[in-house]
């Protein structure tokens, strides 16, 4: 029902399925990953579905997750949210050899600040983790919010964090 009433009721359920991790909600954040459609405008909605696509590995948005890297104002704020989402939903395989080469393709896609790869770093550490103990969602959420981000990633990570 929140999700139909759109504006402000569209951001929280968006934020609430994220949070969820029930994968038929999955289907919901990649129509929302473009900002010239009609009512995807909203830096807040956009916020929402860029977690979404990430924490929902849509490895086939990872291009329109790649569009938020470097854009003009007012989309500038939602850099770190895109570097994270697409750290998670990049396509390949994740394994412990692969994941420094993970990120060095994505400082090759934009050039990251220590912090961003900082943030980067955690986001492919969760993901190889996830991948590495054959997780469900449910269990990577668990162990998401639990670990402790780095100081410079803390005020980004703290937003967008599912809640136990």
């Amino acid at each position: 029902a929140l999700y139909q009433a759109g504006g402000r009721a569209r951001v929280k359920a968006l934020e609430a399925m994220w949070r969820s991790l029930w994968e038929p909600y999955g289907k919901y954040f990649g129509a929302h990953l473009d900002e010239r459609e009609p009512g995807n405008q909203d830096l807040a909605l956009l916020r929402q579905a860029l977690r979404g696509a990430g924490y929902f590995r849509l490895t086939s948005h990872a291009d329109k997750i790649t569009r938020f890297f470097d854009r003009d104002e007012p989309y500038d704020e939602l850099r770190e949210d895109a570097l994270f989402a697409y750290a998670l939903a990049m396509p390949g395989e994740t394994t412990r050899g692969r994941v420094k080469g993970m990120l060095r393709k994505i400082d090759s896609i934009t050039a990251l600040s220590p912090s961003e790869t900082e943030l980067v770093q955690f986001a492919l550490d969760e993901r190889e983790i996830a991948s590495q103990q054959s997780m469900s969602r449910a269990s990577f959420r668990r162990v998401a919010a639990n670990r402790m981000p780095s100081a410079t990633a803390e005020p980004f990570m703290s937003s967008c964090m599912p809640n136990m």
